[in-house]
């Protein structure tokens, strides 16, 4: 890369700030990859998989904000200048709701017994924690304001790897409630870390009727469709292990999420990032959108090498370090085109959407894929096919759903579909990929 260049990404706040967030996620990631690698030596196959399931409820019950936190994060992004009674408001509103929200979940952790009423427990402190850290990392993101969102993302991860490496050190092993219990104060230190750093921005307000009508209600109605989008675009992400996870062994599960980890991660750290795009394409970019979207697909595809590599280096670490997790070595290669544009949906597409305000088109892609999806998936546990399967057809499905997204966009405003060179490219790579698995490691 010339002067030039380096010049114009620092010259240009939207590629500089994607660049210093992706770097941040990285970092984190690259903690949280190391934890990944640790817990299959700490725990069972069982333990590992209960863990992974855990994690994949939080990803859900971190949705029932029921669309506040999509609402207040689409409002402030739109304001110049932040309206601190507004957001006070929103702050108390979130506070109340997840309140109500926690302590039902709760309860419902004392119909269990053993480890599962742990489980319960944990799931319920975290969503709380979860969404409350959601709301502070809306509330900076949209004023552009990425440092303290880089920061925690990196402090949370590196806080439960070294509990984890603390306590392993001293006592010697580590069971699934003491594991659950370290990602709970993770979270919830991050909280108070957050709401010490953002006082000035909190006041706690009680809205008036007025208020409820014309501040309230709106933030709700605009982010109830998000979040319907959002449930949509999440459970696509994951509907293949959740279905794993109900019809096949916990041992089948513990297998598939360990192939499927390396895509949810690089699932994380696109998510993250994706964040950045949306306050510049409501303010600074709106007068740009169709040269932004073209760049953005470029910068995407030749990403597209890297997770070549990346997959190549994960591989060559279970096939040397996690024998007992070799069969998980194909399903992670066949994640590569769930991988490349699932980047693709959450950086560009989905932030185009909500941009263009086509959420019943954000709605209906996501639920029209989805449905062919599951069918195709109980028609793999019908056949009793195999583990790869079911990764080969999260890849095929999210493409899908790729390609309608674009044709929604173009038909709003003449979005430039991708170049066929771009599918063509990434797709090759893709068959290497699974050939080259295959010719090494069986």
């Amino acid at each position: 890369m010339n002067r030039r260049a380096l010049k114009n990404i620092r010259n240009n706040s939207i590629f500089k700030n994607l660049l210093v967030y992706f770097v941040s996620s990285v970092s984190a990631i690259f903690i949280t990859v190391l934890l990944q690698f640790i817990l299959p030596k700490l725990i069972t196959i069982e333990e590992y998989g209960l863990y992974k399931t855990f994690t994949l409820y939080l990803s859900f019950t971190s949705l029932l904000h029921f669309g506040l936190k999509d609402g207040i994060y689409l409002r402030i992004s739109e304001q110049l200048k932040l309206n601190l009674r507004e957001n006070g408001i929103y702050f108390s509103t979130v506070i109340l709701q997840q309140l109500g929200v926690f302590a039902v979940m709760f309860i419902i952790g004392f119909f269990f017994q053993g480890v599962f009423r742990y489980f319960f427990f944990a799931l319920a402190a975290s969503s709380f924690f979860f969404i409350l850290n959601t709301y502070y990392d809306s509330l900076y993101q949209s004023r552009k304001e990425f440092k303290v969102v880089s920061f925690l993302k990196i402090f949370k991860e590196a806080i439960l790897l070294t509990m984890v490496g603390a306590f392993f050190l001293l006592q010697g092993e580590l069971s699934l409630e003491q594991l659950l219990l370290f990602f709970t104060i993770s979270i919830c230190v991050t909280f108070i870390i957050y709401t010490l750093k953002a006082r000035p921005f909190l006041k706690f307000a009680i809205p008036s009727k007025e208020e409820i009508r014309g501040v309230v209600f709106p933030v709700y109605r605009r982010g109830v469709g998000l979040l319907a989008g959002n449930f949509g675009n999440q459970i696509n992400s994951n509907i293949d292990k959740l279905f794993v996870s109900s019809f096949l062994s916990v041992s089948a599960f513990a297998y598939y999420s360990f192939g499927g980890l390396f895509f949810v991660l690089t699932n994380t750290l696109v998510g993250s990032v994706s964040t950045v795009l949306l306050p510049y394409l409501l303010t600074d970019y709106k007068d740009k959108l169709n040269s932004t979207y073209r760049r953005l697909l470029d910068i995407t595809t030749i990403f597209g090498l890297l997770l070549f590599i990346y997959v190549l280096t994960v591989q060559w670490i279970v096939f040397e370090f996690y024998p007992e997790y070799n069969r998980s070595i194909p399903i992670i290669s066949l994640f590569f085109g769930a991988m490349v544009y699932n980047m693709k949906i959450n950086i560009i597409q989905n932030n185009y959407l909500k941009t263009l305000r086509l959420d019943g088109s954000y709605v209906r892609n996501n639920y029209l894929i989805l449905a062919l999806f599951l069918a195709v998936l109980f028609a793999i546990f019908f056949w009793d096919g195999d583990l790869q399967w079911y990764a080969m057809g999260t890849s095929f499905f999210v493409f899908s759903r790729y390609k309608l997204n674009q044709y929604s966009l173009n038909k709003k405003m003449a979005i430039p579909l991708s170049p066929p060179w771009q599918d063509t490219f990434l797709w090759s790579l893709a068959i290497v990929l699974y050939f080259l698995t295959n010719w090494i490691y069986t």
